[in-house]
């Protein structure tokens, strides 16, 4: 399960926008934004992938937003 409160957190961190990073993972704002709140499917590997790049996550960052409790 998705932290998505962290998750929000470190995209503003980076100055983006949640429509930027949809942008940037290639789906819709909507669907970035359903997956974000758990509504439909999830991230996929590819997509977690790719988020893990563009915020510069470390390792234990990564691990606690996208496979958390």
């Amino acid at each position: 399960m998705v932290d998505t409160n962290k998750l929000k957190e470190k995209i503003q961190k980076k100055g983006l926008t949640e429509a930027k990073m949809a942008e940037k993972l290639g789906i819709s704002n909507h669907i970035f934004q359903d997956k974000l709140n758990g509504i439909g499917k999830c991230f996929t590997i590819i997509e977690v992938h790719k988020l893990v790049q563009i915020l510069n996550l470390e390792g234990s960052d990564a691990e606690r937003i996208f496979f958390a409790n």
